[in-house]
């Protein structure tokens, strides 16, 4: 069975000791419960991973020993939550990891924060590991400290008011030969330059802000019956979309590679996520139905396109005028008695 190298304290350089998949599985579901520290002195105490088992963490040991025994991701700020990050999982066919949130998911002003590890029958190269340690991180618009090789990773620890969650997949370990993970990875090096963007020009996209229409008590949400209204294979096939497996090509891309994804999240639904540095509709978020619509025909305006997809709601749109004719009725009413006071 595989080893990670493993150390009680940050700040050790020697003596270290080794965990294999079953110790790590361990220490995810039951993490130490540490006293009422700040967050700099709760990481200053965590233990560490490596994605190696080599005798220290060091760069140049790291490198000479070259031998690669886990795959892991660091997600900061990520859009995804654990539902979604299990169904890109399985895009790829991997079925034996783990994910945990950090010490600071969720925590002054912090959004979603996780660790994903990933377990392999057998240890890789660093050219391997490499490769796709840069694909996953762009696969999960993750950060690419992870594809350092002397990176270490901290593991979880609990303290008060710490949102902890978890998830293992218990499925069989990755044997990378021969794998659609490595086969992607491979077209995604061959490609890189053409069509995909770094994740960090990704991250740096305009996030389209949430909209909230202004309902009167009885009307009908506009936005929610486009989403429970229209379907995804329906929407992408009449912009040009391509499907190719679970994922699909936008009509801008000049790439052979599709970067779009649908992810099923806790709520149980489907949001559309985009690589492709030409798809103007990868905002670096996750887009429902009508986010999306608004993107592509409304250029971001979601005003706009409530209003003009209100008339593919025939008998809604007049039930919510009627409602809205008489809210007016009804202050112009009020109006007019408080002036006769």
């Amino acid at each position: 069975m595989l080893k990670f190298l493993y150390a009680s304290l940050v700040t050790m350089t020697n003596n270290f000791n080794y965990l294999d998949w079953a110790e790590l599985t361990g220490l995810i579901k039951n993490p130490p419960q540490a006293s009422s520290f700040s967050l700099k002195e709760i990481k200053a105490r965590c233990a560490v991973i490596a994605a190696h088992d080599a005798t220290d963490k060091t760069k140049q040991t790291v490198m000479l020993h070259n031998n690669f025994t886990l795959l892991r991701l660091d997600l900061d700020d990520s859009p995804f939550d654990i539902a979604a990050i299990k169904d890109l999982l399985d895009q790829v066919d991997i079925k034996s990891y783990i994910v945990h949130t950090t010490a600071s998911h969720m925590q002054d002003g912090c959004s979603h924060r996780y660790r994903i590890y990933i377990e392999l029958v057998a240890a890789l190269s660093f050219d391997i590991w490499s490769l796709l340690e840069k694909y996953l991180c762009h696969f999960f618009s993750a950060d690419d400290c992870s594809t350092r090789p002397q990176q270490i990773m901290y593991l979880p620890s609990l303290f008060p008011g710490v949102i902890y969650d978890s998830y293992i997949s218990e499925g069989n370990a990755l044997q990378v030969n021969g794998s659609l993970l490595l086969e992607q990875a491979v077209t995604f090096n061959n490609i890189l330059m053409t069509d995909y963007a770094p994740v960090v020009e990704v991250k740096k996209k305009k996030v389209l802000p949430q909209y909230c229409e202004s309902l009167i008590a009885g009307q009908v949400s506009i936005i929610d019956l486009v989403n429970q209204s229209y379907t995804w294979d329906y929407v992408l096939a009449q912009y040009g979309y391509k499907q190719q497996g679970r994922s699909y090509l936008p009509p801008e891309s000049k790439s052979k590679m599709a970067g779009v994804h649908l992810l099923k999240g806790n709520d149980g639904q489907l949001r559309y996520y985009s690589h492709h540095a030409s798809d103007p509709c990868a905002t670096g978020k996750c887009l429902d139905i009508f986010e999306f619509i608004v993107v592509r025909e409304f250029n971001g305006d979601a005003k706009r396109a409530v209003k003009a997809l209100s008339s593919a709601f025939p008998e809604h749109n007049k039930h919510n005028l009627k409602l809205y004719l008489n809210d007016q009725q009804q202050k112009q009413i009020q109006v007019v008695m408080g002036d006769l006071k």
